[in-house]
């Protein structure tokens, strides 16, 4: 399957928002704000992932995103690393990976909402035994 994440803002200290589109069912996403790519701080840039499975020991099965000629591996290389989608309502819940949510929020501090609810249906709509791919594109407005 074939998914797109459009950023589409990115706020200093609160972080980089958008929308993830897989099938006809949309998520909002929640990432750190672009920091040159690095490690733990920043989202990572923009291209098409592999999504491969990754078993967390924090998060349980996820997705992590791949992508040799970005720098961003599965394992603990000498680039970005087990960068993951999971469960995060905030930026600062976050060291570089993905948060899905059902909603944008803004009060009483910018994120999404129902993380966890979201992260369970998208885990339903990768677990599809099939080769699933995202590309993050930045909309220019």
């Amino acid at each position: 399957m074939d998914l797109v994440l459009t950023r589409y803002g990115s706020v200093p200290n609160l972080g980089t928002f958008g929308e993830l589109w897989a099938n006809t069912y949309r998520f909002y996403t929640i990432e750190r704000e672009w920091k040159d790519n690095q490690n733990n701080i920043s989202c990572v840039p923009p291209g098409k992932y592999d999504l491969e499975s990754f078993d967390s020991t924090r998060f349980g099965r996820t997705w992590c995103l791949v992508n040799h000629s970005l720098g961003v591996y599965k394992y603990n290389t000498n680039g970005r690393f087990a960068i993951l989608f999971h469960p995060a309502n905030y930026a600062t819940d976050l060291a570089g990976c993905i948060g899905v949510g059902k909603d944008i929020m803004n009060n009483p501090k910018a994120g999404v909402t129902n993380s966890n609810a979201a992260f369970g249906k998208l885990k339903l709509i990768l677990d599809n035994g099939c080769k699933n791919t995202l590309e993050i594109q930045w909309r220019h407005l």
